[in-house]
């Protein structure tokens, strides 16, 4: 239950119909990583004092973070046709058009700088 990682991606979309969107997938986020007791035990064993290597194996896996831009060679983004589920004006489902899953979308605040 403690274990997992936060996957993020970014996505632009255009209405097709009321019902439908296309959206075109730009960017795939890793970061949050958490690993169990027993991985972190077996890198730095809480029995022999920590070393600064283990310390900072740890710290890096905590704060990893990597990005990647999702491109189709000399095409756009890779994307696709989703059939919209209404919930809530925050919240809807999509279904991918042809297969592919459904998923939840929810609506993001707004990015300040």
């Amino acid at each position: 239950e403690q274990e997992g990682a936060t996957l993020l991606v970014s996505a632009k979309f255009s209405v097709v119909t009321s019902r439908n969107i296309y959206l075109q997938f730009e960017e795939i986020s890793v970061q949050n990583i958490n690993i169990s007791d027993e991985m972190q035990a077996l890198i730095a064993p809480a029995i022999l004092p920590r070393s600064f290597v283990s310390l900072q194996i740890l710290q890096f896996i905590r704060t990893f973070k990597a990005e990647f831009p999702v491109r189709n060679q000399g095409r756009r983004s890779v994307g696709g046709l989703y059939y919209l589920s209404y919930l809530d004006r925050n919240m809807l489902l999509g279904r991918a058009v042809g297969g592919g899953g459904v998923f939840v979308f929810t609506r993001a605040q707004a990015l300040t700088s």
